[in-house]
């Protein structure tokens, strides 16, 4: 039979207390790869604020547009200056139409009247660069309007579009 004195006590516990570590799991939680891309190009650091090769393209707006009541309508047109303020040439751009979240039969995340439908946005002239879009070959997905460009915008470059 053992018999434990006081003084092997606390050994014990300190030796126990170590023990548990030797068995701990390092804890790791879910990244999707688009976040762990974004740190190792150092787009984003790590306590969420952009990191040094943060980028962000800007456009300059020209807007004219009429407000027409009787018919709930706004019609207008619009020049754009973007500006290509990423590492890479652009091949298309994506122009965000956000009244097409009522354009009949678009998806939605959320329920909209039937009295709230309506055609969406209506684009009669597109021109890229000098040269008019074959509205035909524009992408309309959702509220997003893909616009292939004829040739592409290089990284630090302008583009005038006309709507």
């Amino acid at each position: 039979m053992i018999k434990l004195t006081f003084p092997l006590l606390p050994a014990m516990l300190f030796v126990l207390s170590f023990a548990g570590s030797a068995f701990a799991q390092e804890t790791r939680f879910f990244m999707p790869k688009e976040i762990a891309q974004a740190y190792e190009n150092g787009t984003r650091a790590y306590d969420g604020k952009p990191g040094p090769k943060y980028w962000q393209n800007t456009v300059d707006y020209d807007i004219d547009v009429t407000v027409i009541p009787d018919s709930l309508k706004l019609e207008g047109s619009e020049s754009i200056v973007f500006h290509n303020n990423s590492p890479d040439a652009l091949g298309f751009l994506v122009i965000r139409l956000y009244h097409d979240v009522f354009r009949r039969a678009n998806p939605r995340a959320n329920r909209v009247r039937e009295s709230d439908l309506t055609d969406g946005v209506g684009i009669s002239r597109l021109v890229v660069g000098g040269e008019e879009v074959d509205l035909s070959r524009v992408n309309r997905q959702g509220t997003n309007m893909v616009v292939p460009l004829s040739a592409s915008l290089p990284s630090g470059e302008t583009l005038e579009l006309e709507i």
